[in-house]
Protein backbone atom coordinates (compact mmCIF):
# COMPACT_ATOMS: atom_id res chain seq x y z
CA UNK A 1 0.00 0.00 0.00
CA UNK A 2 1.12 3.55 -0.70
CA UNK A 3 1.85 5.22 2.66
CA UNK A 4 1.72 8.67 1.03
CA UNK A 5 -1.68 8.18 -0.57
CA UNK A 6 -4.28 10.83 0.14
CA UNK A 7 -7.96 9.89 0.35
CA UNK A 8 -10.24 10.02 -2.67
CA UNK A 9 -14.02 10.29 -2.84
CA UNK A 10 -16.08 9.61 -0.71
CA UNK A 11 -13.44 9.78 2.08
CA UNK A 12 -11.83 13.05 1.00
CA UNK A 13 -14.72 15.00 2.54
CA UNK A 14 -14.00 13.54 5.99
CA UNK A 15 -10.19 13.44 5.89
CA UNK A 16 -9.39 16.29 3.52
CA UNK A 17 -5.99 16.25 1.92
CA UNK A 18 -4.34 14.22 4.72
CA UNK A 19 -1.87 11.39 4.53
CA UNK A 20 -1.79 8.59 7.11
CA UNK A 21 1.16 10.37 8.76
CA UNK A 22 -0.93 13.51 9.17
CA UNK A 23 -3.79 11.58 10.75
CA UNK A 24 -1.43 9.84 13.18
CA UNK A 25 0.06 13.18 14.22
CA UNK A 26 -3.42 14.66 14.69
CA UNK A 27 -4.28 11.95 17.20
CA UNK A 28 -1.53 13.09 19.60
CA UNK A 29 -4.19 15.41 21.03
CA UNK A 30 -5.80 12.43 22.78
CA UNK A 31 -3.72 11.67 25.88
CA UNK A 32 -4.35 7.93 26.02
CA UNK A 33 -3.43 7.42 22.34
CA UNK A 34 0.01 9.03 22.34
CA UNK A 35 2.06 5.83 22.61
CA UNK A 36 -0.01 4.22 19.85
CA UNK A 37 0.39 7.31 17.67
CA UNK A 38 4.16 7.24 18.20
CA UNK A 39 4.28 3.57 17.12
CA UNK A 40 2.18 4.33 14.03
CA UNK A 41 4.39 7.29 13.05
CA UNK A 42 7.46 5.06 13.56
CA UNK A 43 6.03 2.37 11.25
CA UNK A 44 4.93 4.90 8.61
CA UNK A 45 8.35 6.53 8.51
CA UNK A 46 9.98 3.12 8.35
CA UNK A 47 7.72 2.26 5.40
CA UNK A 48 8.86 5.37 3.55
CA UNK A 49 6.23 8.00 4.39
CA UNK A 50 7.13 11.43 3.08
CA UNK A 51 7.65 14.27 5.54
CA UNK A 52 6.53 16.84 2.99
CA UNK A 53 2.96 17.93 2.19
CA UNK A 54 1.31 15.54 4.63
CA UNK A 55 -1.65 17.90 5.09
CA UNK A 56 -2.17 20.14 2.06
CA UNK A 57 1.28 21.81 1.89
CA UNK A 58 2.25 21.39 5.58
CA UNK A 59 5.36 19.43 6.44
CA UNK A 60 5.36 16.86 9.22
CA UNK A 61 7.41 19.18 11.44
CA UNK A 62 4.95 22.04 10.97
CA UNK A 63 1.95 19.80 11.57
CA UNK A 64 3.49 18.35 14.74
CA UNK A 65 4.38 21.84 15.98
CA UNK A 66 0.73 22.88 15.50
CA UNK A 67 -0.41 19.90 17.58
CA UNK A 68 2.13 20.71 20.28
CA UNK A 69 1.01 24.37 20.40
CA UNK A 70 -2.64 23.31 20.66
CA UNK A 71 -1.91 20.87 23.49
CA UNK A 72 0.07 23.57 25.31
CA UNK A 73 -2.86 25.98 24.95
CA UNK A 74 -5.40 23.58 26.52
CA UNK A 75 -3.11 22.01 29.15
CA UNK A 76 -4.05 22.94 32.72
CA UNK A 77 -0.60 23.80 34.14
CA UNK A 78 2.71 22.25 33.11
CA UNK A 79 2.28 20.44 29.82
CA UNK A 80 5.39 18.34 30.56
CA UNK A 81 3.41 16.66 33.37
CA UNK A 82 0.69 15.53 30.96
CA UNK A 83 0.45 11.75 30.51
CA UNK A 84 2.11 10.66 27.30
CA UNK A 85 3.87 13.99 26.69
CA UNK A 86 7.19 12.15 26.33
CA UNK A 87 5.82 10.28 23.29
CA UNK A 88 5.00 13.53 21.52
CA UNK A 89 8.54 14.78 22.22
CA UNK A 90 10.02 11.45 21.08
CA UNK A 91 8.00 11.68 17.87
CA UNK A 92 9.22 15.23 17.31
CA UNK A 93 12.83 14.11 17.83
CA UNK A 94 12.37 11.15 15.47
CA UNK A 95 10.85 13.29 12.70
CA UNK A 96 13.63 15.88 13.02
CA UNK A 97 16.22 13.09 12.98
CA UNK A 98 14.76 11.50 9.85
CA UNK A 99 14.69 14.89 8.12
CA UNK A 100 18.30 15.67 9.15
CA UNK A 101 19.55 12.24 8.05
CA UNK A 102 17.78 12.49 4.69
CA UNK A 103 15.43 9.55 5.14
CA UNK A 104 14.59 6.58 7.32
CA UNK A 105 17.38 4.29 6.10
CA UNK A 106 20.08 6.85 6.83
CA UNK A 107 18.46 7.63 10.19
CA UNK A 108 18.35 3.94 11.14
CA UNK A 109 22.08 3.58 10.35
CA UNK A 110 23.10 6.37 12.74
CA UNK A 111 23.61 4.15 15.85
CA UNK A 112 25.94 1.87 13.88
CA UNK A 113 27.87 4.85 12.53
CA UNK A 114 28.26 6.16 16.06
CA UNK A 115 29.72 2.82 17.15
CA UNK A 116 32.15 2.86 14.22
CA UNK A 117 33.27 6.40 15.08
CA UNK A 118 33.72 5.37 18.71
CA UNK A 119 35.64 2.25 17.58
CA UNK A 120 37.91 4.41 15.46
CA UNK A 121 38.62 6.65 18.44
CA UNK A 122 39.34 3.60 20.62
CA UNK A 123 41.74 2.16 18.05
CA UNK A 124 43.68 5.45 18.10
CA UNK A 125 43.79 5.43 21.90
CA UNK A 126 41.38 8.34 22.34
CA UNK A 127 38.59 6.28 24.00
CA UNK A 128 38.47 3.24 26.29
CA UNK A 129 36.03 0.31 26.01
CA UNK A 130 33.88 -0.09 29.13
CA UNK A 131 32.78 -3.72 28.81
CA UNK A 132 33.94 -7.00 27.27
CA UNK A 133 31.57 -6.92 24.29
CA UNK A 134 32.65 -3.46 23.18
CA UNK A 135 36.27 -4.44 23.77
CA UNK A 136 35.75 -7.42 21.44
CA UNK A 137 34.33 -5.16 18.69
CA UNK A 138 37.22 -2.70 19.12
CA UNK A 139 39.95 -5.36 18.99
CA UNK A 140 38.41 -7.36 16.15
CA UNK A 141 39.51 -6.94 12.53
CA UNK A 142 37.36 -4.57 10.47
CA UNK A 143 35.51 -7.37 8.68
CA UNK A 144 34.42 -9.01 11.94
CA UNK A 145 33.39 -5.69 13.51
CA UNK A 146 31.28 -4.82 10.45
CA UNK A 147 29.68 -8.28 10.51
CA UNK A 148 28.81 -7.91 14.21
CA UNK A 149 27.25 -4.48 13.55
CA UNK A 150 25.30 -5.85 10.59
CA UNK A 151 23.45 -8.21 12.95
CA UNK A 152 23.13 -5.74 15.81
CA UNK A 153 19.49 -4.70 16.30
CA UNK A 154 18.92 -1.19 17.57
CA UNK A 155 15.71 0.39 18.85
CA UNK A 156 15.18 1.77 15.35
CA UNK A 157 15.16 -1.71 13.78
CA UNK A 158 12.14 -2.88 15.77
Amino acid sequence: ADVNRKPTEPYSAAFGNSTALSLAICNFITTERRLTCFKIVHQLLRAGASLDAIYFSSSAEHHLQQQENYIRSIAPLRVEDEPGWEWLMACKEMIHGVRAAGGWRAYAKLPRKQVLVWRSLALRGRAEPRDKLIEFVVKSPNEIAWNVLAYWRTDLDV
